[in-house]
């Protein structure tokens, strides 16, 4: 490059003996004059935020202080927790999930469980519109109105950005039950059997269940089953993560399903729960909602519970749900 004297008389270098011209030449000078800036101003930030972090320290006392998890539907999911209800695909997962989220919208008991009622947010990441029906269904079976806001977009929990999108929408409408159905749309190109990366969504799980106040809202998360159908697919750091698992187990969902609590974090590890979906018509097609297997009066209490297994009951229908006969075998065992 061709360089003149300046009025000084040192050499300067002469824009126009670069060879692409004066104009790229001084934009690439602006380019990096910029990129310089913003490193600096990142290493100030990161610099402030290192030293305006603080954790926050209590004493023994302030343990009593602390949120405790309240009952949203009485046994079954607290306030302020992260759950995770898992299941095979076509087994009535989501139909449980919606009958939780319904439950919630309206204060309606749940299989005898008081409920309180709150705001609903479901997250509809598989789909919206198979949802009419169901909730059609569901109206038509309680005969009550419901208020209950859908997102019908996959909302990808690894992206910090539609995280905070959601965090925002949850903070907005004060929504105290978020549902996100499933795990697996909203974890696109996430891998499911890294620790690493699933810390990655379980954190912004308990991002969401923040988002209008410490413990404010309680978040369901629905996901599959691995190929035995026993655990949730994936790293166990997901199930290891969350506060609550309930694991669904069926052979036909129309004849019984089964919904048991592998882990509660707090509080007594609640009995499982015998359901199974019922056929409702519609005036136009027909749908399923959740029915208890056991006998309710008119407020929904169960009359007759179901008599606990024995242990050797309970390895005979172990053995029969993976070997066929479930409902025969659990209509037998409940019904004694």
């Amino acid at each position: 490059m061709r360089s003149d004297e300046d009025s000084r008389g040192e050499l300067r270098d002469d824009p126009l003996a670069d060879p692409r011209g004066e104009d790229e030449a001084i934009q690439d000078a602006i380019d990096a004059a910029v990129d310089d800036l913003y490193i600096r101003d990142e290493a100030k930030r990161l610099h402030s935020a290192d030293k305006t972090l603080e954790f926050r320290q209590i004493d023994l006392d302030g343990l009593w202080d602390l949120p405790q998890p309240d009952p949203m539907i009485e046994g079954v999911l607290d306030w302020g927790t992260v759950t995770m209800l898992s299941g095979p695909s076509g087994k009535g997962k989501s139909f449980i999930a919606l009958d939780w989220s319904l439950c919630v919208a309206t204060g309606t008991p749940w299989m005898g469980h008081e409920t309180v009622q709150g705001s609903v947010l479901y997250v509809a990441a598989e789909g919206a519109h198979g949802q009419a029906k169901r909730v059609e269904a569901w109206l038509a079976q309680h005969k009550v109105d419901a208020g209950m806001r859908l997102i019908i977009d996959p909302v990808n929990l690894s992206d910090s950005g539609q995280v905070d999108q959601l965090v925002q929408i949850v903070h907005d409408g004060e929504h105290h039950l978020v549902i996100i159905d499933t795990l697996a749309k909203c974890t696109a190109g996430v891998e499911e059997n890294s620790a690493k990366e699933m810390g990655v969504v379980i954190a912004a799980l308990y991002k969401i269940r923040d988002a209008i106040e410490e413990n404010g809202t309680t978040v369901l998360v629905v996901h599959h089953t691995g190929y035995d159908t026993k655990r949730a697919r994936g790293s166990s750091a997901i199930q290891a993560g969350v506060d609550n698992v309930y694991d669904i187990f069926a052979e036909d969902p129309h004849d019984m399903i089964s919904i048991r609590c592998s882990k509660r974090k707090d509080g007594v590890q609640p009995e499982q729960v015998l359901v199974r979906l019922q056929q409702v018509e519609l005036e136009v097609g027909t749908s399923c909602v959740v029915v208890s297997e056991v006998a309710v009066d008119g407020a929904g209490v169960p009359m007759e519970p179901p008599r606990q297994r024995t242990d050797s009951e309970d390895t005979e229908w172990e053995h029969q749900y993976h070997f066929g006969g479930l409902s025969r075998t659990v209509r037998k065992h409940t019904n004694d």
